[in-house]
């Protein structure tokens, strides 16, 4: 009898450790199938033998041979699996180690991009096209290989978050498997509270819930002071709530050795403030702060959920992925005169055309309106206000991909506005829709006065169509500027109310991304006879009108501010609530109110500012905003599939 090839040897050194572990792994199990199959065989063969009386040992041979040869055909296609998902494993870690991605517009090996820096012993094959690596020694194929190639997102060029497809082609002894894995660099939106230092601001059971991916670096090496409730009220009031992967990573919480919960920078109190800080020990307190697993412990979530040695996370240094959406391309040269511009193959002025890009503004805006608005109120409008409120521009972002801008302006404030009828406008765009990116060079609101922001309502989806309707407003932040956005009303989506916990199923996505976000305490000065505004308040004439005082505010959308998300007056202005339905992203924590303090139940209210009640958004974790920032080279897989054939010989 011959001997069963036994699985590839592993190139210890040709893979990472922990690829090569895993790889370790699965030969391990196909081993063991091997040599059940051999038992199963040999007992058959005896069995066979045994009761075998007038047959001729020539069938007996024959038929070992063939379940011989059938157990060899077995671990050949194993192998060749093992080695095609080894080739993606490989691919990722190498891609996901880059300084930056590629930014090659073509289907590339990793060889086109570092010819010398992929693993040692890979080879270029059919024509460059692929990256092969052999096993078990490099250059003999006799036992196996695979190869790899990438293929890029068509949209790679101007996205923030770049993708790629990863195609891998094992092969081992005569079998061939071949797996694509989609993969695309992950993005802030998949947290709903993230930031990179601490505040001196506890977070207390009762003010503050976490329904969602919660991520502190603590850059800054602060204590981060938790109060948890020993008589949980009910599920609704822990702390932690979501019940996923990445409940709470912490990036500098844990002194050395000690890799999640407390001893170190986490200080856990009981009930109050006011008590010294202690780990809670037993599995019933664990589970009045975390939510337990649905087939686990509350202690074991804390164990797999709050790690506070996780790797840092690094925010962007600017918003130049976004200004590049929004004119079509880093190497477009965008206007520099004020106004508000659609790029297309025929300029910024073009008066019709196919929008190559997103929508970008150049001059301070005074004040911004979303109005969500047709049928299902599924067309965006977006109301511009420049030259001190008296320029308007109405930019239309229609359901059916048409996108029509209007201009009109007026002589002065006690004035109507008038179309501009000199030629230039409206301008009507078809063939496709903007990507979504509408984009400042300049702050929208005064940057210090309590004057002009964003409010105002999110168009829906369409029901009926798998991608959501999407919309991120941005600022400059660069070298030269760093750009505030000011919040001065409600922003809601157009089916949700105020105070919504979750997005309705047709509700659009909205992104806000500035270096510093900025919460008002006065609402904007509505011009009358807009419909369809959170803080309207009826009026005749033609002037602006000021709104009440914001003490509630709800904002739908995910924000991500590079410096802070700030509250003029957290200290001064009258109590009220602050809910946010989608995601808290920030360099620097930040107050947004004061509470009574002390003791006792009375210690939970605020007496000035906001209470801060923050609900996430789940759909933006698998469709963020258009473009919105990512969180450096780390990489999600969004789809993993074995197929027959690769793309390319």
């Amino acid at each position: 009898m011959k001997e069963i090839q036994q699985p590839v040897p592993l190139p210890t050194e040709a893979l990472p450790r922990r690829i090569a572990r895993r790889l370790q792994s699965r030969n391990a199990m196909a081993l063991v199938g091997i040599m059940l199959v051999l038992m199963l065989v040999l007992a058959g063969s005896l069995i066979g033998f045994a009761g075998a009386a007038g047959r001729s040992t020539g069938d007996l041979g024959s038929t070992s041979s063939n379940m011989l040869q059938m157990t060899r055909k077995r671990n050949n296609v194993l192998q060749a699996e093992t080695l095609a998902d080894a080739g993606v494993r490989a691919a990722v870690q190498w891609i996901a180690e880059l300084p930056s991605p590629p930014v090659l517009a073509s289907a590339f090996s990793p060889m086109d991009v570092t010819p010398t820096a992929f693993y040692a012993g890979a080879s270029p094959t059919n024509s460059n096209k692929w990256t092969t690596l052999t096993f078990p020694a490099p250059g003999d194929a006799s036992q196996g290989q695979f190869r790899v190639r990438f293929y890029p997102h068509s949209d790679n060029a101007v996205a923030a978050q770049r993708g790629f497809l990863v195609e891998s082609v094992g092969t081992f002894k005569g079998e061939t498997r071949v797996v694509r894995a989609d993969i695309r660099q992950k993005n802030f939106a998949q947290y709903a509270y993230f930031t990179d230092t601490l505040s001196d601001a506890y977070f207390i059971a009762g003010l503050t819930t976490f329904n969602g991916p919660v991520h502190v670096n603590n850059s800054t090496n602060k204590d981060m002071n938790i109060v948890w409730d020993s008589v949980l009220p009910n599920d609704k009031s822990r702390l932690f709530q979501w019940n996923g992967d990445n409940t709470f990573t912490m990036w500098q919480g844990a002194k050395s050795g000690n890799s999640y919960r407390n001893v170190g920078k986490v200080k856990w109190r009981k009930d109050s403030a006011y008590v010294n800080p202690s780990t809670p020990t037993a599995d019933a307190d664990w589970k009045k702060i975390i939510t337990p697993d649905k087939e686990g412990t509350a202690e074991q979530r804390v164990r797999t959920g709050p790690q506070l040695t996780a790797d840092k996370v690094e925010l962007p240094k600017s918003s130049d992925e976004l200004r590049d959406a929004a004119i079509g391309g880093a190497s477009v040269v965008p206007p520099t005169g004020s106004g508000v511009y659609v790029p297309t193959s025929g300029g910024f002025n073009a008066k019709s055309g196919t929008p190559s890009g997103g929508v970008y503004i150049r001059g301070q805006v005074d004040d911004m309106v979303l109005e969500a608005t047709g049928t299902g109120n599924r067309d965006q409008n977006v109301y511009i206000y420049q030259n001190s409120f008296n320029t308007k521009f109405k930019l239309q972002m229609k359901a059916n991909g048409e996108t029509v801008l209007e201009r009109f302006t007026r002589s002065a404030s006690n004035k109507p506005f008038v179309a501009d009828t000199s030629g230039s406008y409206p301008r009507t765009y078809n063939g496709s829709a903007t990507n979504g990116v509408i984009y400042s060079h300049d702050d929208i609101g005064a940057y210090n006065a309590e004057k002009g922001g964003v409010s105002g309502t999110i168009a829906n989806s369409d029901a009926s169509a798998e991608a959501l309707s999407k919309l991120t407003l941005a600022t400059r932040v660069d070298s030269t500027g760093k750009k505030t956005i000011n919040i001065d009303g409600n922003i809601l989506y157009a089916n949700a109310t105020k105070e919504a916990v979750k997005s309705p199923d047709d509700a659009g996505v909205l992104g806000m991304v500035a270096e510093r976000i900025r919460v008002l305490k006065k609402s904007k000065l509505v011009e009358p006879g807009l419909t369809g505004f959170n803080n309207y308040t009826a009026s005749s004439g033609v002037t602006y009108q000021e709104d009440e005082d914001l003490d509630n505010l709800s904002i739908h959308g995910t924000l991500m501010a590079y410096n802070t998300i700030a509250v003029d007056g957290y200290d001064t202005r009258d109590p009220g609530e602050f809910r946010l339905l989608g995601g808290y992203i920030a360099k620097d924590s930040s107050k947004f109110g004061q509470t009574v303090g002390g003791t006792g139940l009375d210690a939970l209210n605020v007496k000035k500012g906001f209470k801060r009640i923050l609900n996430y958004d789940k759909r933006v974790a698998n469709q963020p905003p258009p473009y919105f920032p990512g969180t450096g080279q780390a990489y999600e897989t969004l789809s993993y599939q074995r197929v027959l054939e690769p793309l390319q010989p």
